[in-house]
């Protein structure tokens, strides 16, 4: 491959393309840069790349089809990466994991549409094994590293995909979300990152976790996590629970209504974040945006989300043989240990149903929810929950996050801000199910008024 330019690693998908049909921009040099790039920051432990020769080719095929003025589809020429939990024709998936890998033979419906659009696949990204916690460590790969920070964690479980992101390596990055794992690194690591409606983007392999998991975009603008989102939500048949719905999009032309909350009623947040969160608040209120502060939203859904997501993990853990759990993260393994009766399951199921009911009855009054994303900024790598606040499991600090997913409603992590130690703060914004583009529409407005300072744009 020809040397590439970071420079062009920093311009938006829309740009990006309207400069390969023009010949300002070249497939061949952006997929070089984005090669060259990843390899530059290996020691964030981020990404394993696909063949080098392999990219080049799909580059200059992606040249070949614009000078020609026969672009594949809407990506042709992006680069774009996967988070490893997917299956990518030609490439191993291992799930972060020493015991459970396959040599895929097809695509993932994701990476399938992403294909179809031409997009280039850069390499797969980092996550804990299986994408069972909110951090990015495994036996594997080991530990991904924070770019703003390189102490601290990326989060998890999307973790190399929102280092990916953050560094500009690519422009599209495919995560995935069941309990946080797109809105936590994407608040870490201060960039964009949206769980879409459950069922709106088709899965396959399927997770363990009850209808609670889908994949969404983390890049570094909303425009370009709209532009990913057209894509994916294609249907296809190997996904019998994905709804495929029409989006909806609120039609009368008034401002939605708004409603922040500190803590949804239960959660504990530093001081710091607080401060960056309520800032931006206040902002849109000096903007225009009328926002109407809550206190409660509903109790603490811990109760709910333990039975069906360590039934799901103990299941998984359950199905290894004992001699190959040593191989294991042995925190993984010790969620045999919480794995619940049937009992459980079936009271936190019923329970689960009054959730959705309590947000359905919210959205009569608001249509947005705004909160912080995290209670806190990224803490200290390789750990699974911050030190010295007597935490025992890794869902004590992501309180703001594993309740949308039992709901099943669409959710956005915004960047907002900087603590005073100079890590990225989130606003999580919100809606009702298949609210999906009212809620891209009002972060691409609060992009446009409050822009983020970019990684790349501070070093």
């Amino acid at each position: 491959m020809q040397s590439g330019s970071n420079d062009d690693l920093a311009v938006p998908v829309r740009t990006q393309i309207e400069g390969f049909a023009t010949g300002a921009l070249s497939p061949i040099r952006l997929a070089q840069a984005s090669h060259d790039k990843a390899l530059a920051h290996a020691e964030l432990n981020f990404i394993r790349l696909r063949d080098r020769d392999a990219i080049a080719a799909d580059a200059a095929a992606s040249e070949k089809r614009w000078r020609s003025g026969q672009p594949l589809g809407t990506l042709d020429g992006v680069v774009v990466t996967i988070k490893d939990n997917c299956l990518v024709s030609g490439m191993t998936t291992t799930w972060g994991s020493k015991v459970k890998q396959i040599d895929a033979t097809e695509d993932s419906p994701p990476v399938a549409r992403l294909r179809e659009a031409g997009a280039i696949i850069l390499g797969l990204t980092t996550l804990p094994e299986w994408g069972w916690k909110g951090v990015t460590d495994n036996p594997l790969t080991g530990i991904t590293r924070n770019p703003w920070m390189p102490s601290r964690t990326s989060g998890g479980s999307s973790g190399g995909a929102a280092v990916a992101a953050a560094l500009g390596v690519a422009a599209l990055n495919l995560g995935s979300d069941g309990a946080g794992s797109i809105r936590i690194p994407a608040s870490f690591c201060g960039v964009f990152g949206f769980k879409p409606t459950f069922g709106v983007v088709p899965a396959y392999p399927l997770s363990a976790l009850p209808e609670m998991v889908t994949y969404g975009p983390i890049t570094q603008t909303v425009e370009d996590a709209e532009i990913m989102l057209d894509i994916l939500r294609a249907p296809d048949w190997r996904d019998w629970i994905a709804t495929t719905p029409v989006l909806q999009r609120r039609k009368d032309g008034s401002a939605p209504r708004i409603a922040y909350s500190r803590t949804l009623g239960f959660a504990t947040v530093d001081q710091d974040v607080l401060d960056v969160t309520s800032r931006a608040v206040q902002s849109l209120r000096e903007a225009g945006w009328e926002i109407e502060e809550i206190d409660h939203v509903f109790d603490d859904p811990w109760d709910i989300v333990r039975p069906l997501c360590f039934g799901g993990l103990g299941y998984m853990v359950g199905a290894i043989e004992q001699a190959a759990r040593a191989d294991m993260d042995p925190n993984l393994v010790s969620s045999l240990q919480m794995r619940p009766s049937s009992d459980e399951i079936y009271a936190a199921a019923i329970a689960r149903q009054a959730l959705g009911r309590t947000m359905n009855h919210f959205h009569q009054r608001f249509d947005l929810l705004l909160t912080p994303q995290m209670p806190l900024t990224a803490f200290g790598a390789g750990r699974d929950f911050p030190e010295g606040r007597g935490m025992s499991n890794w869902f004590q600090w992501n309180p703001f996050t594993y309740p949308f997913n039992l709901t099943q409603q669409p959710a956005a992590s915004l960047p907002c801000g900087l603590s005073a130690s100079g890590l990225p703060v989130g606003l999580q914004v919100v809606g009702r199910r298949f609210s999906d583009l009212d809620i891209l529409s009002f972060c691409r407005q609060f992009e446009e008024v409050f822009p983020f300072p970019r990684l790349h744009q501070l070093s």
